[in-house]
């Protein structure tokens, strides 16, 4: 039921990324709500889910924009790996926790995805445009993560993939879940 659930979230949240106006302020910078379900993902599954959610999401990405095929992915991949790593290390269920790594997730593969596709001559745009994309993407990715975390959370609460009431108590190095 993970990739169900994962399938739907990703569907709609490719329509509203794409039918949602970029803000001009900030560099053009949309609402990056495809890398919030990969951040979601990776801060909740094992890594092979986060980046089952990184190419799925990319391939999206890159399919409605005018990005070459698979940037997107390798960069959500990136962001996928880098927060499985440190994904048992944090609150995942934290909104201080969702907050940074949409911001910087969002920044740093509009970062390296501007970087990219400079390398491979198909962008041309101003530094400073690039710049306040960069920015722009990062303040949104800190203000929709969580509420993507929370919607998707919701989700696989409602379809059983996890359960809100287990607890997981450890007390002298034994582990026990309870309800």
């Amino acid at each position: 039921m993970t990739f169900v659930v994962m399938f739907f979230v990703m569907i709609a949240a490719s329509v509203l990324q794409t039918i949602l106006p970029g803000f001009t302020a900030l560099g053009n910078a949309k609402f990056p709500l495809l890398l919030g379900v990969v951040v979601y993902y990776s801060l909740n599954r094992p890594l092979v889910s986060a980046f089952a959610a990184a190419f799925f999401a990319g391939f999206l990405q890159d399919a409605l924009s005018m990005v070459p095929l698979g940037y997107s992915s390798f960069c959500f991949c990136i962001a996928a790996w880098a927060i499985g790593r440190l994904r048992d290390t944090v609150l995942s269920e934290s909104v201080v926790t969702q907050v940074f790594f949409g911001a910087i997730s969002a920044t740093t593969v509009s970062l390296l995805l501007y970087v990219l596709l400079v390398l491979a001559d198909a962008v041309a745009i101003a530094p400073r445009t690039a710049l306040a994309h960069i920015v722009g993407s990062g303040l949104l990715g800190g203000i929709v993560v969580p509420g993507i975390c929370r919607i998707s959370g919701g989700l696989d609460r409602l379809v059983g993939n996890i359960r809100s009431t287990d607890v997981e108590v450890e007390i002298g190095g034994l582990s026990r879940t309870t309800r």
